[in-house]
């Protein structure tokens, strides 16, 4: 157990239960609060001694079997990581936090057996760049010697980029990566999660956006620079640095269609100048260039759908007038 500086009785009901486990329950403290989930995690992952590391979500649910299912399957296969392909889920109910099995939803893709993605880590690479592979940690099921020989870890301060990065990597090194269909973990949707951002201010939600984007980048760079397969194949870390701006701005849009270019580029001008100095200003007004012919498109793409509406509606009247 890692204590990120909780305020509340955690350590206490941690203390009160290392007795109860004969040595194998161990605690242990961060000095300060770190931010974000990637500096307790990878405190945990180094102070484990399991043969292999499985990360489930506080407020998420496993079958009773899980852990039997997925250990019983890495070892038979020989696995690096399993990946979850299939997977439980239903909505927040305060008043039925845990919902009946006919309640539950199945989330899938078509598959029916386990399979094993390609050993070379440039086909991996692609499959990952078109979202075959979903981000969260909790999918996959991963042997401990693979996270720390390639040292394999979180971006530590970072919320909302820290999964994919992580993901990033084990798909770099996990060669025997295998995708099963078993249906052994539960996730719940909740609204106030980490990853949900309705209820911040534009403002806030564009500092940590950018921040974890930025963060992200900087983390990723330096993978780069380590790992001999991106300095022999440089094609490949502009297909994840791509997916990776692709998808953080796509987050950016809801929050920047509620607020005014002028606006968005102040809000911009200050992030950047704390970062990059006198280069800030410029960083601001590219951004800001970028989302006003986003803008452009959306709004021509809209009266596109109306003209073609307009069209068919047109139509159906001639074919009717024609009769």
């Amino acid at each position: 157990i890692v204590d990120d500086c909780s305020t509340d009785n955690s350590v206490a009901v941690v203390e009160s239960y290392i007795p109860k486990f004969n040595g194998q329950l161990k605690l242990s403290r961060m000095e300060r609060n770190s931010g974000g989930p990637g500096a307790p995690t990878n405190k945990g992952i180094a102070h484990s001694r399991g043969k292999y590391i499985f990360q489930i979500d506080n407020d998420d649910l496993l079958v009773n079997n899980a852990l039997e299912v997925l250990y019983n399957t890495a070892e038979t296969f020989k696995t690096d990581a399993i990946y979850l392909n299939n997977v439980f889920y239903f909505k927040d109910d305060p008043k039925n936090p845990f919902p009946d099995f006919e309640h539950l939803k199945i989330q899938s893709t078509r598959m029916s057996e386990p399979t094993f993605d390609p050993e070379d880590c440039g086909e991996r690479i692609k499959l990952f760049c078109k979202n075959r592979t979903r981000v969260p940690a909790w999918r996959k099921f991963v042997r401990r010697d693979i996270l720390v020989e390639n040292e394999i870890i979180f971006p530590e301060g970072v919320r909302g980029t820290h999964d994919m990065i992580w993901t990033m990597q084990l798909v770099c090194h996990a060669k025997r990566f295998l995708r099963i269909p078993n249906l052994v973990y539960i996730y719940r949707i909740r609204s106030n999660s980490l990853s949900h951002i309705s209820r911040r201010s534009v403002r806030d939600n564009l500092h940590k956006r950018g921040y974890s984007i930025i963060k992200g980048m900087e983390f990723l760079c330096d993978l780069f620079r380590k790992h001999k397969f991106f300095q022999d194949n440089p094609q490949y870390t502009w297909m994840f640095l791509n997916w990776l701006e692709r998808r953080g701005r796509r987050r950016f849009t809801l929050s920047l269609l509620k607020i005014s270019p002028e606006e968005y580029q102040k809000i911009l001008q200050r992030f950047f100048a704390n970062k990059f100095g006198k280069f800030g200003d410029l960083l601001a007004y590219l951004c800001v260039s970028l989302y006003n012919k986003e803008v452009s498109i959306k709004q021509h793409v809209e009266e596109i759908a109306k003209l073609e509406a307009r069209i068919t509606e047109l139509e159906k009247q001639l074919k009717i007038s024609s009769k």
